[in-house]
């Protein structure tokens, strides 16, 4: 039973194995993210998604004109009015949620200094 395999006798050379590995590890530099190295990546996104938007508009101009009968003109505008109202409900929508989140955090730092105040009395 006190014989130790060669595994077992390098770990406790090395002071047990789990302890010497941290070391190592936290002694890694970490690799830098984001910057300019994610700037071709962005800018393809934003190109496919032009491209996706493109191509759907397109089609659903195909779609009315063919399927619903309806002019060109009135398929075209109707697009429009559809694709501005839901830009400008989620233009809203960001708005409303950035005040939330003002309002939320103001009302957070008075919860703290409400609570602080009362400890002091």
């Amino acid at each position: 039973m006190d014989k130790k395999t060669e595994p077992e006798e390098k770990m406790a050379e090395n002071g047990g194995g789990e302890n010497h590995e941290i070391e190592n590890t936290s002694k890694k530099k970490k690799k830098d993210v984001g910057g300019m190295k994610t700037m071709p990546f962005i800018l393809a996104s934003e190109i496919c998604d032009r491209f996706a938007s493109t191509g759907s508009h397109a089609n659903m101009i195909t779609y009315l004109t063919n399927e619903l009968n309806m002019p060109l003109v009135k398929a075209s505008n109707t697009l429009t009015n559809f694709g501005g109202t839901a830009t400008s409900c989620r233009n809203t929508q960001l708005y409303l949620n950035q005040l939330e989140i003002k309002e939320s955090s103001s009302c957070r730092s008075e919860a703290v200094i409400t609570v602080e105040s009362s400890r002091d009395r």
